[in-house]
């Protein structure tokens, strides 16, 4: 009761001072019959009483009367001037220091001495901080604790040796509730931060810490670079003991700090960790409260690193709240390369979902393939994950290596060899059209010579037949002519395909040219020379790339020819492109 009395600063009736005791978890009947005894104390431990009955107040004042000759204490009207002649013993302590008279159980002994010592006068811990920063009149505990920023950078100042020193004189069982006045504190302390810390702090305190520090921070219209300060030292601090009940507070703390142009990353990471661990054990009520979309607002600024608090807080929340999680808040500043590093650890769930690949890397990998001007970046593009790779458009692939090819020669023999398998498709669906032409005009022209000789008489229907006839076939040219343009797209974009695969999974070139050679020897495309060779000049089969080599002579394949293959006829597509060996 004492404690209590001290604790608080300020009048309690009878019925308060039991009812806070039992809010602290004491037994009410016990309280109940202990309370005529300790009342007997109140005199002798620095206690004054004011009022009648109910109404009846108890508060610390920390003045004790001094006892008389025969070992009691002098009346209310005995003489004060020896009370204050000599200044009483101040120490700092939360246990009342109990007199001889009190028994275990906080009664009294009958057979107690009539010449106990002198009760020393106790500091309390409020009137303690109040001495350390030079407050007058000293002020209740209640005063710091609601403004916990303010009173951790007042402390601050005093330096870590002052603060320790305060730390050490109080007795053990007070200084780990006393701790949670020094959270905020904006420089390290041993005794919070050091490996001779106390014991883990009570998540309680470290809750009523926070509320009060948001209260704060809503009161302050004009927050100083000291507060933020504060707030980044108690978050750090408050992230390994913080209760994910207050998750609320730490939002509203992480938002505050946030806002200033000189943030603490290392703070809003650890309280960003922290949150992805209480976002799972909240319960769904307590999630549906939580605001966000200032959450999303105070990690923006974090890096998107395997390991971070950023990464740790966006698999949460997509658990937590998928509808939410594709938000373009939580991706603000986030580059295609850190999102790839994160996606192969525990990031890869969320950016795996379907949300995320359409609204977050889909505008990522267009943005990153549309500036590609190198073969090597050209290369890290076609070497993305599947789920990124899905991204890329095939005309934006190649219009890519078109690009790149203005600079790269050796991306130019690639985008040439597609080209040509491409012309040769091409060509081979015209003839195969034109014959297909030639067939049905030459039956068409068959039937009608016949009905002219049998039916002469009716010549002016045969000619609107043949002329409905005619209409049909120019329509079916038309249809046959887009089935050949798209079977010639077709066979282009499997070779593509081919050569897109083989290049992401690094295939040689040997191998890949292997491949390209399959795939048109299956058009009955033949090869004319192989690059790298020597072989004989051949006016019919070769192009000299400068001067007019004999016929026979040496010369060495530069790019290959092709001829095709035809009912028996074979036709040159290409000569090989030679120069003299």
């Amino acid at each position: 009761m004492l404690r209590l009395l001290r604790e608080t600063g300020v009048p309690m009736t009878a019925k308060r001072v039991k009812e806070e005791l039992v809010a602290f978890g004491l037994d009410e009947k016990k309280i109940a019959s202990a309370w005529a005894a300790a009342r007997k104390l109140f005199a002798t431990s620095g206690v004054k009483e004011d009022g009648k009955g109910a109404a009846r107040t108890y508060a610390w004042t920390g003045r004790v009367a001094e006892p008389t000759q025969t070992g009691g204490t002098a009346p209310a009207g005995a003489d004060r001037r020896a009370c204050e002649a000599e200044p009483a013993k101040t120490t700092v302590t939360t246990e009342p220091s109990l007199s001889k008279r009190e028994t275990p159980e906080g009664g009294t002994s009958a057979n107690a001495p009539a010449d106990e010592p002198e009760v020393e006068r106790v500091e309390t811990f409020a009137q303690a901080v109040a001495r350390a920063l030079g407050d007058e009149p000293a002020r209740g505990i209640d005063h710091y604790a609601k403004k916990p920023l303010q009173t951790g950078t007042r402390l601050g100042r005093l330096g870590e040796s002052a603060v320790s020193g305060l730390v050490a004189s109080l007795p053990n069982e007070e200084r780990h509730q006393a701790l949670g006045l020094f959270l905020a504190l904006p420089i390290r302390v041993e005794v919070l931060d050091g490996p001779g810390r106390e014991a883990p702090l009570d998540p309680a305190t470290v809750h009523a810490v926070l509320v009060a520090a948001v209260a704060e921070i809503r009161r302050d219209t004009d927050p100083s670079p000291a507060s933020r300060l504060a707030v980044g030292w108690l978050m750090r601090r408050a992230s390994a003991a913080a209760r994910p009940s207050a998750s609320a507070a730490l939002i509203a703390l992480m938002a505050y700090a946030a806002e200033g142009p000189e943030r603490d990353s290392e703070a809003l990471d650890l309280a960003a960790q922290a949150l992805s661990r209480h976002l799972p054990l909240l319960p769904s009520e307590a999630r549906q409260a939580i605001d966000f979309g200032a959450l999303a607002a105070a990690v923006a600024h974090l890096p998107l690193q395997p390991r971070g608090g950023r990464v740790a807080l966006l698999a949460a929340v997509a658990k937590a709240r998928p509808e939410g999680i594709a938000d373009e808040a939580w991706w603000s500043g986030v580059k295609l390369s850190a999102l790839v590093a994160c996606a192969a650890g525990g990031l890869g769930s969320v950016t795996s979902l379907p949300v995320i690949s359409e609204r977050v890397l889909r505008p990522l990998v267009m943005k990153e393939i549309s500036a590609v001007n190198s073969r090597t970046r050209l290369a890290w593009i076609l070497g993305l994950p599947r789920e990124f790779a899905a991204q890329l458009p095939a005309d934006a692939v190649a219009a890519a290596f078109r690009r790149v090819a203005k600079e790269d020669r050796l991306v130019t023999e690639w985008a040439e060899a597609i080209t040509d398998d491409a012309g040769v498709d091409a060509l081979r669906n015209e003839l195969k059209q034109a014959l297909d032409d030639a067939a049905a005009a030459s039956q068409h022209a068959e039937v009608s010579e016949d009905r002219a000789r049998e039916l002469a008489e009716r010549c002016d229907r045969l000619e609107e037949i043949l002329r409905r006839e005619h209409n049909q076939a120019v329509v079916m040219r038309a249809s046959q002519e887009r089935q050949v343009r798209i079977d010639v797209v077709r066979t282009l974009a499997d070779l593509a395909a081919e050569v897109e695969e083989l290049a992401a999974n690094q295939t040689a070139p040997e191998l890949l040219v292997e491949r390209v050679r399959s795939l048109v020897a299956a058009q009955a495309l033949e090869p004319i020379g192989v690059a790298g060779t020597e072989t004989s000049f051949d006016p019919s089969l070769h192009k000299p790339v400068f001067g007019s080599p004999d016929l026979g002579a040496k010369v060495s394949v530069l790019r290959p020819g092709y001829r095709w293959r035809s009912s028996g006829e074979d036709i040159r597509m290409h000569k090989a492109l030679v120069t003299t060996a």
